[in-house]
């Protein structure tokens, strides 16, 4: 899922404003994979494990001095709204910050969030529409 211009998103009691974008990728953690005797390919595979990923870009103009530290636990919260429509519809996820990453791009001050999604059972998705 890709968001561009995502609204109100929040991290925690935290509002992030001047959100560019935000990136929500599924990856397999571990992959079962098995081979017959008759071949070199592989014949069967499965994903018993798998993990979320959030990725969000902001810019700003001043200092950012309320930056997250990886390891900060939250729920984060963003409105999505599908091609411009009423029907927006918020997203919640509990997520672990794993990297806060600032840059300069064509002028401006970027921040790059990554954060990982947690299933608060194991079995249930992170990722709640």
């Amino acid at each position: 899922m890709l968001i561009l211009d995502p609204l109100d998103v929040s991290f925690g009691a935290r509002s992030w404003r001047d959100v560019r974008s935000l990136a929500v990728s599924v990856e397999a953690a571990r992959v079962a994979e098995s081979w017959s005797d008759l071949g070199p390919w592989c014949v069967f595979a499965d994903v018993p494990e798998r993990r979320v990923r959030v990725q969000i870009v902001r810019s700003f103009e001043g200092s950012e001095l309320a930056a997250p530290a990886v390891g900060d636990e939250a729920l984060l919260t963003f409105t999505v709204s599908e091609g411009g429509s009423e029907s927006a519809r918020q997203v919640v996820a509990r997520c672990v910050v794993t990297a806060v990453r600032h840059e300069i791009a064509q002028g401006k001050a970027v921040q790059r969030l990554d954060l990982l999604a947690l299933s608060e059972t194991g079995g249930a998705t992170p990722i709640e529409m």
